[in-house]
Formats: structure tokens, sequence, C-alpha cells
């Protein structure tokens, strides 16, 4: 009889799955501290929502993943400013729709791809965010011409006085790019923390 290495057994589903639902959700709670603390406002607009409903879906690989984290984004939204929730719900729920199709993309994709295919459609769903949000703020503000030209504005420059919209995109962008390498980051690295040690187990072996 001779002690061999036992293979390293796999980690339970549950184990499987809260690790990153956890990183998830702490992405979300300090989406919520940075709007909630007037000395982190500037961080207020660094939005990767693309991002982890984008990744929800692809590192849990359940079908109600993307709606748990959605749902935890709507939470933040109605603890922090229910006024405005109220007032402009039509727009709020466009882009949660956006995000929920996000999730489902995220799903639908092999488990296989890379990481670099993983950040170029975060970057992807991250510009079919914008787009349409900014879209959605060109058809529902007077203030904008209704008017291809009107579009046009609405998408790169903003309304005078304003931050111009181009650098919000450029802002999410980025953020979306950094939160998915970290998640991304993160998540690779539990594949290898969670299984336990190899164990030894007498077996026989024959000479």
């Amino acid at each position: 009889m001779t002690a061999v290495p036992a293979p390293p057994s796999r980690p339970s589903r549950a184990a499987q799955v809260a690790v990153p639902l956890t990183v998830l959700l702490l992405a979300v709670g300090a989406r919520a501290l940075a709007q909630s603390l007037p000395s982190l406002e500037a961080l207020a607009n660094v939005s990767a929502l693309p991002a982890i409903a984008f990744a929800a879906g692809y590192l849990l690989r359940r079908w109600w993943a993307p709606m748990v984290v959605i749902a935890a984004m709507i939470a933040v939204d109605l603890w922090i400013d229910p006024a405005s929730v109220a007032a402009y719900w039509p727009s709020i729920v466009t882009a949660y729709l956006l995000l929920l199709g996000f999730g489902l993309w995220g799903l639908r994709l092999p488990t296989a791809t890379g990481n670099g295919g993983i950040l170029g459609r975060s970057a992807v769903a991250c510009g079919i965010f914008y787009l349409a949000t900014n879209t959605l703020s060109w058809l529902t503000t007077a203030a904008y011409a209704k008017t291809a030209g009107g579009w046009l504005q609405a998408v790169t420059v903003g309304l005078p006085g304003l931050r111009p919209t181009w650098s919000f995109g450029l802002t999410m962008l980025a953020s979306t790019l950094l939160v998915t390498a970290a998640i991304l980051w993160l998540f690779r690295r539990q594949q290898a923390w969670l299984p336990s040690p190899a164990g030894l187990t007498a077996v026989p072996v024959r000479r």
C-alpha cells in the first residue's frame, strides 16, 4: 500500500456562487457609499453598472443572478433618492431593463470566454448603455431640439453650462473596464482558493 495524493475536491455549488455574488454586491454597496457621502461626490459619477450586471450573468451562471444584483441596485436608488426615482421612473426602468439584458447576455456566454473577450463585451455594453440613456434624455428633455443635431448634442456635449456628456461616457468606460478587470481577477483567484488541499489517501498501487 502506498499513500498517493487524492484529487482535489471540488468546491460546493454554494461556495462557487457565494464568492462572486459577494464581490458583486460589494461593488453595488461601494456605489451606494459614493452616492450618499458628500466627500465622495466625485465617485458617484463613476458608474460601472453595465460591468456589474454583465459580470453577474457571466460569473454566477444562474438565471436569477442578474435579477438579484439589479434588485440591489434599485434598492440603493430607492434608499438614497426616492424622490428622483418617482420623478424619473420611466428613464430608470429603461436603464434597468438594459442592465438586465446585459446580465442575460453575460449568462449566455461560454464559460471558456477569455478575459479579453469579457472586457471587450463589457465595453460594448457600456457603449450601448451610454447611447441608450442619452437618447432617452434627448427624447424627454425639452431643452434638446428633436432633430439629428439635437440628438448629436445630447450624446456629445450635452446642455450648455453642464459637464459635457462625453466626459461622463469616458468616465463610465474607464470604470467599466476597471471594475470588470477587478471582478475577473478576484473570480480567477477564487478558483484557486476554494478547492480544499489534496489529502493523502491510502490506495492500492500495483507494482
